[in-house]
């Protein structure tokens, strides 16, 4: 704080630069005493270590204010931490439903259920019909629009994920005949028109509703996966809440900037998630402007808000420094949530003994509160300030990724095993992205929620049922369901194939047709007067003996 905002007397500017003398009893009562008079601002009481007359309890004790509405209430800091009731935890992790089957499909329709497919038909179908009410075009592709039904749009996102595993720099590749591309299993489900099609007038929300923001396109997607993750699966008790990015380069009013992700530039999503990656919540960023989670407090607001159906029942909560403060860390620690995390050097409230003391590598220091709540520096490589409710600085031993064998402090140790759970799922979510460049930015935010739901449901298939299957042969049996094979054609017979004259021209001469047999085996040029009408296209045929050898080749 400023010295104009505190007003300090002479005496008190003169004591910045003498040595602190230790307050006695009765002048540390006149001071709780008197807080209740102070104002809102911050300020901070440092007790120093002198050899003057005071208690035994005083020693190595900061006193801190917390900011406040009416009175101050003085944060104590303590140099060892104090005893604490350890919160338990009341819930089970569990699957919440009953499931039908063992098979990937069985836990891929917990999340694609009824409710999802009417969502995205009733919304699609509306927005076709808006389009068509604008100025199109005749030759349009929108104008042979016929209402999706469930069905196709099942077979619509079996080829969508089906995109991420065959990989093509456009969309058209995937139903080209050239024997370099052609794929069978695109064609033989859907028409590349009609994908597109439903591609273009794919839509999650209805625009005719009052209210709309800017999150409306999107929200009732993200609506249905945070309703259905808390209908499905109760967590367990670490959890995790970080940043995750959807790439978007073009213009968004709330298009943000993220260092340190794969996607730097794109739209911001909030996260809430186990440390193996399962996704149990999602929030949709809009900016400063966002009414529910934009303005002061902001990171405060996106954490209540992520943990709104989760505390009071003992959860452990990982968080990295952008979330992280003291005010946050008692305040859920009073609602039974513990947590863990690192910390930013200028978050109100930090100890200024810890954050101003220089360290030699290896060496760590640690103020408590009377509540239990930990603020350590451990110098590594470069200082790290971290903050816990839960764990102590206690060095333990861990075994790198390599093998090597460190000491760190157990707060340090915890963060880093049960942080990366959104990190896992935005790379399970890479190695088959089915997400395209060219699509409008909640088209590609739907896509990318289609694809935490798959995740999703590998992950619940991994802990839940009786066979290991990778991600990979995982959607392969996902994708087996939703676009099954075409049936095979049955070889025609002599009985039911027959030929036929050709029709005669207005001269009452007989019209030909070239050989198809000849043309594609014996590479010649021979013109018939029968043609067999049962065959695709009634092609040309000699009689003999390209009549019979065709038809055995089919």
């Amino acid at each position: 704080m400023e010295d104009s905002d505190m007003q300090p007397s002479t005496s008190a500017k003169r004591g910045r630069y003498e040595s602190k003398r230790q307050l006695t009893n009765e002048e540390l009562l006149n001071i709780l005493e008197g807080s209740s008079d102070e104002s809102d601002e911050e300020m901070e009481l440092e007790m120093s270590n002198s050899d003057d007359a005071g208690s035994d309890s005083d020693e190595g004790v900061v006193l801190q204010s917390a900011t406040g509405t009416s009175q101050v209430p003085l944060r104590v800091w303590l140099a060892d931490r104090p005893d604490q009731d350890i919160i338990p935890f009341t819930r089970v992790c569990r699957l919440k439903v009953n499931i039908d089957g063992n098979r990937p499909i069985d836990y891929f329709n917990l999340f694609f259920t009824d409710e999802f497919f009417d969502l995205i038909i009733t919304n699609t179908n509306n927005y076709a019909i808006e389009i068509l009410a604008t100025t199109v075009s005749d030759k349009s592709r929108i104008t042979s629009w016929k209402d999706v039904t469930k069905e196709e749009l099942k077979i619509f996102l079996g080829l969508l994920f089906h995109m991420g595993t065959i990989k093509m720099n456009r969309i058209n590749d995937y139903w080209k005949t050239h024997y370099l591309f052609n794929l069978p299993a695109f064609s033989n489900n859907m028409s590349r028109n009609r994908f597109l099609l439903i591609l273009r007038a794919l839509h999650f929300n209805d625009n005719s509703a009052p209210e709309q923001n800017r999150l409306s396109k999107i929200s009732p997607l993200m609506n249905f996966f945070n309703s259905k993750m808390s209908e499905l699966y109760y967590p367990g008790r670490e959890l995790a809440i970080d940043e995750s990015m959807v790439l978007w380069r073009g213009r968004l009013r709330f298009r943000q900037y993220v260092q340190g992700k794969r996607h730097k530039f794109g739209i911001k999503l909030y996260v809430l998630a186990e440390s193996n990656g399962l996704v149990q919540k999602i929030l949709v960023y809009g900016g400063s402007a966002d009414p529910n989670l934009g303005g002061n407090k902001h990171t405060e607001k996106v954490v209540h808000s992520l943990l709104e159906d989760k505390k009071g029942v003992g959860h452990s909560v990982y968080m990295d420094s952008f979330y992280n403060s003291v005010a946050l860390s008692e305040k859920l620690l009073q609602e039974k949530t513990y947590t863990t995390g690192t910390l930013r050097t200028n978050k109100v409230g930090n100890p200024e003994e810890v954050i101003s003391k220089r360290l030699k590598k290896g060496e760590c220091i640690s103020q408590y509160t009377n509540d239990g709540l930990c603020v350590s520096k451990w110098k590594d490589k470069r200082d790290v300030l971290t903050i816990s409710t839960e764990f102590d600085s206690e060095m333990v031993n861990v075994i790198s990724k390599r093998g090597i064998d460190k000491r760190k402090p157990k707060l340090v140790a915890e963060y880093n095993k049960y942080m990366g759970g959104i990190d896992q799922n935005d790379q399970m979510q890479s190695y088959y992205s089915c997400e395209r460049k060219t699509l409008r930015w909640y088209k590609k935010l739907g896509i990318h929620i289609f694809q935490t739901m798959l995740v999703n449901s590998y992950y619940l298939f991994k802990k839940f049922a009786d066979r290991k299957a990778s991600f990979y042969d995982f959607r392969l049996a996902i994708m087996e369901f939703l676009l099954p094979p075409a049936p095979k054609a049955q070889r025609p017979t002599m009985i039911s194939h027959l030929p036929e004259y050709c029709s005669k021209d207005l001269k009452g001469k007989a019209k030909r047709r070239r050989c198809k047999y000849c043309w594609e085996v014996k590479k010649l040029r021979k013109d018939s007067t029968y043609f067999c009408p049962q065959c695709p296209n009634e092609p040309g045929l000699c009689l003999t003996p390209c009549f019979r050898n065709f038809h055995e080749r089919m």
